[in-house]
């Protein structure tokens, strides 16, 4: 009959430790997570949304005569841009029809 009581008090025990820390670690947690978003994730977000407005915009301004090369490191230079494609001289009067998202950057100043 002791042993009973004895456990059922260690039970009752725990369950009062566990229930107000369990509040605590809980706050905790939303606080940390919450950092963690502000210290990384929200800046990342931010960096890689002006990265794309920066790609859109270089997209949107091709014209005739741009050096370019693409994602896929093929250089050339701009024959005709549409809205969804471009057409490059890659060299030797070959040209190539790309994708406007395929294009990473202009080189130098499309004279040359």
């Amino acid at each position: 009959m002791l042993h009973l009581s004895l456990l059922s008090g260690f039970v009752l025990a725990a369950e009062e430790t566990s229930s107000s820390g369990g509040f605590g670690s809980l706050i905790f947690f939303l606080i940390a997570g919450a950092a963690i978003w502000f210290l990384f994730v929200g800046p990342q977000r931010r960096r890689m949304k002006a990265m794309r407005a920066q790609q859109e915009e270089l997209r949107s301004s091709l014209q005739f005569g741009d050096d370019i090369v693409t994602i896929g490191g093929i250089y050339g230079r701009v024959t005709n841009a549409t809205e969804h494609d471009v057409m490059i001289d890659i060299g030797n009067g070959v040209e190539m029809r790309i994708a406007h998202r395929a294009v990473a950057e202009r080189i130098g100043d499309g004279e040359g």
